[in-house]
């Protein structure tokens, strides 16, 4: 199987809030062009390895959501 290491010095942590008659939905996801090149390789069977920083506040939810 391939593998494939990438380099993402700067993902980004998004937040998106939608508008729905109930109530307001808020969703937070890790983002980025690194983020979104390991997804799609996931996706097509290949072991990623993505080489990152994570600080402060944000770095340690990033870490979580990269995790998931």
């Amino acid at each position: 199987m391939s593998s494939v290491v990438i380099f993402a010095p700067s993902p980004v942590l998004t937040v998106t809030v939608e508008d729905h008659p109930e109530e307001p939905e808020v969703h937070i996801h890790a983002g980025g062009q690194g983020v979104w090149q390991a997804r799609m390789l996931l996706r097509m069977g290949i072991d990623v390895t993505m080489c990152c920083v994570l600080t402060g506040e944000p770095g340690r939810v990033l870490g979580h959501l990269l995790e998931d």
